[in-house]
């Protein structure tokens, strides 16, 4: 059994981790370095329509995933003509890359969507991810249901 004395040597090499030792006049002493940590939220989001009937989820990304060359996207939605327009925005709120997903229907249900949104030579930083309903109106009908989630680049 090779692997066991591999875990052994893997627990004991892990045992100081976080763990730095200083020697002030001398005598060794032992602090905790806190590792920062970024809860990741797996709940599906969702949108509603004015009437309260959900048009729209959001499975994947989940919130404050972590990406450096791309990310997947996964949800439903009842859009019109399937159309589902996504957004990745910066932390000055500028808009840096949009497209669109194709759901498989419209009309009667939801209906699903996924893709690909590429993050490669985007700084690092904090952006958000939003899909929402297609508004054919531009903005002249009501309020266009619409689901973000905060994605970590770099």
């Amino acid at each position: 059994m090779r692997t066991l004395p591999a875990l052994i040597a893997l627990g004991l090499a892990l045992t100081g981790c976080g763990t730095t030792t200083a020697a002030v006049s001398g005598t060794p002493t032992n602090s905790s370095t806190p590792i920062p940590t970024v809860s990741i939220d797996t709940t599906p989001v969702s949108a509603r329509s004015s009437v309260g009937q959900v048009v729209l989820t959001l499975s994947q990304p989940y919130g404050n995933t972590h990406a450096t060359t791309s990310f997947a996207v996964v949800g439903t939605s009842n859009s019109v003509e399937a159309n589902t327009p996504w957004a990745l925005t910066n932390a000055a709120h500028k808009v840096v890359r949009q497209g669109a997903f194709t759901a498989d229907g419209w009309g009667d249900k939801l209906y699903p969507y996924s893709g690909t949104v590429s993050v490669a030579g985007l700084p690092a930083g904090t952006y958000l991810f939003t899909v929402r309903i297609d508004d054919p109106s531009d903005g002249e009908g009501k309020p266009v249901p619409q689901v973000s989630r905060v994605v970590l680049v770099g």
